[in-house]
C-alpha cells in the first residue's frame, strides 16, 4: 500500500474486472516483517467506486495497525474481492 503505484493499479482492476450493477466485498491484507494484518471487516464497493473512497477509509486503518504495531506493512498487499451480488439486492 505504500507503493506509489498502488492505488492507480487497484483502480485499474476494479475498472477492468468488476461489472457494474454488483456489489463486491473487499478485505486488504498488507504484510510486514511480523506478519499480515486485515484493514478493518469486509466492506462492500462497486466498479463506481472512487479511489478518493478507497484510500479514505483504508489508509487511516493502515496507519491505525503500523502505529499498534509499531511496523510499516510494506513487503507485499493482498487483496480478496468476492462478488456479493446484484446492487438491487442491497436495497
Amino acid at each position: 500500500m505504500h507503493d506509489s503505484n498502488f492505488w492507480q493499479e487497484l483502480m485499474n482492476f476494479i475498472q477492468k474486472y468488476l461489472s457494474p450493477g454488483r456489489h463486491y466485498g473487499i478485505l486488504i491484507s498488507p504484510r510486514s516483517d511480523k506478519g499480515p494484518v486485515i484493514l478493518g471487516p469486509l466492506v462492500l464497493i462497486t466498479k463506481e467506486t472512487s479511489e478518493e473512497w478507497l484510500r479514505d477509509h483504508f489508509v487511516p486503518l493502515l496507519n491505525k495497525m503500523e502505529e499498534k504495531y509499531d511496523e510499516e506493512f510494506q513487503i507485499d498487499t493482498k487483496i480478496k474481492i468476492k462478488d456479493m451480488g446484484e446492487t438491487s439486492d442491497f436495497h
